[in-house]
Protein backbone atom coordinates (compact mmCIF):
# COMPACT_ATOMS: atom_id res chain seq x y z
CA UNK A 1 0.00 0.00 0.00
CA UNK A 2 2.75 2.43 0.99
CA UNK A 3 4.78 1.57 -2.09
CA UNK A 4 1.86 2.33 -4.40
CA UNK A 5 1.25 5.67 -2.68
CA UNK A 6 4.90 6.65 -3.09
CA UNK A 7 4.93 5.45 -6.70
CA UNK A 8 1.85 7.53 -7.55
CA UNK A 9 2.77 10.61 -5.51
CA UNK A 10 6.31 11.09 -6.86
CA UNK A 11 5.32 11.95 -10.46
CA UNK A 12 2.52 14.19 -9.22
CA UNK A 13 4.91 16.23 -7.10
CA UNK A 14 7.38 16.47 -9.97
CA UNK A 15 4.71 17.72 -12.36
CA UNK A 16 3.37 20.23 -9.84
CA UNK A 17 6.73 21.99 -9.52
CA UNK A 18 7.31 22.60 -13.27
CA UNK A 19 6.50 26.31 -12.96
CA UNK A 20 9.89 27.10 -11.43
CA UNK A 21 11.75 24.70 -13.71
CA UNK A 22 13.72 26.26 -16.59
CA UNK A 23 13.73 23.77 -19.42
CA UNK A 24 15.79 25.53 -22.10
CA UNK A 25 17.29 28.91 -22.81
CA UNK A 26 18.18 30.54 -26.10
CA UNK A 27 21.58 32.08 -26.71
CA UNK A 28 21.73 35.64 -27.93
CA UNK A 29 21.75 35.80 -31.74
CA UNK A 30 24.96 37.83 -32.00
CA UNK A 31 27.28 35.58 -30.00
CA UNK A 32 28.15 32.71 -32.32
CA UNK A 33 31.76 31.68 -31.75
CA UNK A 34 33.07 28.58 -33.45
CA UNK A 35 36.69 28.61 -32.40
CA UNK A 36 39.35 30.55 -30.51
CA UNK A 37 39.30 34.32 -30.98
CA UNK A 38 42.46 36.36 -31.47
CA UNK A 39 43.13 40.01 -31.85
CA UNK A 40 43.37 41.24 -35.43
CA UNK A 41 46.84 40.68 -36.85
CA UNK A 42 47.94 38.14 -34.24
CA UNK A 43 48.17 34.46 -35.10
CA UNK A 44 48.84 31.63 -32.66
CA UNK A 45 52.12 29.76 -33.00
CA UNK A 46 50.36 26.43 -33.22
CA UNK A 47 46.75 25.44 -32.72
CA UNK A 48 46.47 22.55 -30.29
CA UNK A 49 44.36 19.61 -31.42
CA UNK A 50 41.19 19.01 -29.43
CA UNK A 51 41.70 16.83 -26.41
CA UNK A 52 40.72 13.25 -27.26
CA UNK A 53 38.99 11.36 -24.54
CA UNK A 54 41.30 8.50 -23.63
CA UNK A 55 39.65 5.24 -22.67
CA UNK A 56 40.46 4.71 -19.05
CA UNK A 57 41.51 1.15 -18.37
CA UNK A 58 39.49 -0.48 -15.67
CA UNK A 59 41.42 -1.64 -12.63
CA UNK A 60 42.01 -5.37 -12.36
CA UNK A 61 39.54 -5.65 -9.49
CA UNK A 62 36.69 -4.43 -11.67
CA UNK A 63 37.57 -6.70 -14.57
CA UNK A 64 38.09 -9.88 -12.57
CA UNK A 65 35.75 -9.52 -9.60
CA UNK A 66 32.51 -10.59 -11.31
CA UNK A 67 33.96 -13.64 -13.12
CA UNK A 68 35.78 -14.75 -9.97
CA UNK A 69 32.64 -14.52 -7.84
CA UNK A 70 30.67 -16.36 -10.52
CA UNK A 71 33.25 -19.15 -10.66
CA UNK A 72 33.33 -19.46 -6.87
CA UNK A 73 29.52 -19.64 -6.80
CA UNK A 74 29.38 -22.35 -9.46
CA UNK A 75 32.12 -24.39 -7.78
CA UNK A 76 30.33 -24.09 -4.43
CA UNK A 77 27.01 -25.15 -5.94
CA UNK A 78 28.51 -28.17 -7.72
CA UNK A 79 30.46 -29.14 -4.59
CA UNK A 80 27.40 -28.98 -2.37
CA UNK A 81 25.32 -31.09 -4.80
CA UNK A 82 28.10 -33.70 -4.98
CA UNK A 83 28.50 -33.72 -1.21
CA UNK A 84 24.74 -34.21 -0.78
CA UNK A 85 24.79 -37.11 -3.24
CA UNK A 86 27.71 -38.81 -1.52
CA UNK A 87 26.16 -38.40 1.93
CA UNK A 88 22.78 -39.69 0.72
CA UNK A 89 24.31 -42.79 -0.89
CA UNK A 90 26.34 -43.60 2.20
CA UNK A 91 23.19 -43.82 4.34
CA UNK A 92 21.59 -46.58 2.35
CA UNK A 93 22.83 -50.03 1.47
CA UNK A 94 21.50 -52.26 -1.33
CA UNK A 95 20.80 -55.83 -0.15
CA UNK A 96 20.28 -58.66 -2.67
Amino acid sequence: MLVSIVALAAPTVALASTEALVVATEEPAGSTTAGPQFEEGSVPAEIAPPAASADEEQPWTTRFLAPTLLAIGVITLVGSVLYYGVRLRSRFEVID
